[in-house]
């Protein structure tokens, strides 16, 4: 390639035509990673009446007033959850997250998610430490369709999912609450405590006991719920907490709803719903889990994030060759530094956006796009595109 000036345009229609490409792809990709641009979204939370729930889109929250402690609440580490829910869709780009517990660690001790038409039930366990966790899961949760949910665990029984009072899905010889993994923290519902997973649809009720249920108390209690209103519950034993979301307060400054526990004196409190979507703790250049590479989303993910930024590394490096010399690789280390600044600076404001997530996996995945698509503009400098 002849040499030419190295600096300024060469200021022929082309270069021009193409500087402002450029600008125009870059407003897109900027555009595309911050939006929407809100800093305080509403948190799309809905008290419904009839039936008495909580109605969750995916960017909702809700979190629990006080905090369990696990070495107080479940002394003998027995667990039950009920939970009452109606999916309102059917996620496939990941889970949706129903119900977490979220303490000091990066990963919450326990949640309780959906994902496709499955509910999938995750506990962290330190010595798997390329998984992080252990997981069971049960089929058959449908769009539209209620079920009651019961997840019971203890250190001899292990641990067992229930779908209106029948045993269902996976039992293993894991406890839910074990002595070397803390189980402190606050109750989070609608997604975890990033912001991300999160849930669509309804919840109607949720209780939890410091005790493993008989199949036949469950299969009770279920018939329980059937034919009367959750709170019903209240009578069949001692809980942890109980809620079935009727008569929620609201109208405070903060607070878009709060329900009531009915549970005097219970270490969770009551739920409360704030009125703004405000992640608990807001993910700062996270990295995904082994567990989370493996999902057939996170590939679609890694393939955008690659392919759109192949296109700013081959106009740029149009640009380049036709405006100055120089050997290829430091015109492909230049474009791979320009693609990393601007996925730098666009992970950087996603921090603060609540309904994005910041990801160091993204940007890798940015700068080997902008770099391949320097590699395809070098294949033409010696065609008329690069010396015209």
């Amino acid at each position: 390639m002849p040499n030419r000036p190295t600096s300024g345009l060469r200021g022929s229609p082309i270069d021009w035509g193409l500087v402002l490409v450029l600008g125009v792809y870059v407003a897109g990709l900027v555009f595309a990673g911050l939006t929407p641009f809100a800093f305080s979204p509403p948190n799309r939370v809905e008290a419904l009446r009839r039936p008495p729930s909580l109605q969750f889109d995916t960017t909702g929250i809700a979190t629990s007033r006080g905090v369990i402690r696990g070495s107080d609440a479940f002394p003998g580490r027995a667990l039950t959850i009920h939970l009452r829910i109606e999916p309102d869709d059917e996620p496939r780009t990941g889970l949706g997250t129903i119900l977490s517990i979220v303490g000091n660690d990066r990963l919450p001790p326990l949640i309780v998610a959906q994902w496709k038409s499955w509910l999938v039930v995750r506990v962290r366990d330190s010595e798997r430490a390329n998984l992080g966790y252990w997981e069971l899961d049960a089929a058959g949760f449908h769009t539209g369709e209620t079920h009651l949910v019961t997840i019971t665990s203890g250190p001899s029984q292990g641990t067992t999912i229930y779908v209106d009072g029948v045993a269902t899905g996976d039992t293993r010889r894991h406890s839910i609450i074990r002595p070397d993994e803390p189980f402190d923290g606050r109750l989070l519902l609608g997604c975890l405590d990033d912001g991300s997973a999160g849930w669509r649809g309804k919840l109607s009720g949720l209780a939890i006991a410091s005790a493993v249920l008989s199949p036949e108390e469950i299969a009770a209690q279920h018939q329980i719920v059937r034919g009367n209103d959750f709170s019903a519950l209240r009578s069949t034993r001692d809980w942890v907490a109980l809620f079935d979301f009727a008569n929620p307060s609201s109208g405070t400054e903060e607070q878009l709803h709060s329900i009531a526990n009915l549970v005097a004196n219970s270490p969770l409190g009551e739920i409360e719903v704030p009125r703004s979507f405000a992640p608990l703790r807001p993910a700062a250049f996270a990295i995904p889990r082994l567990q989370d590479m493996k999902a057939d989303w996170f590939l679609k993910d890694l393939l955008r994030n690659i392919a759109g930024f192949i296109p700013l590394g081959f106009i740029t490096c149009l640009i380049l060759m036709r405006n100055r010399s120089g050997p290829g690789y430091l015109i492909t280390i230049q474009i791979a530094l320009v693609g990393a600044l601007l996925s730098l600076g666009i992970e950087a404001v996603q921090i603060v956006l609540p309904m994005r997530s910041s990801s160091l996996s993204d940007l890798y995945l940015n700068v080997i796009g902008a770099w391949i698509g320097s590699v395809m503009g070098l294949g033409l400098r010696n065609t008329w595109v690069a010396v015209r």
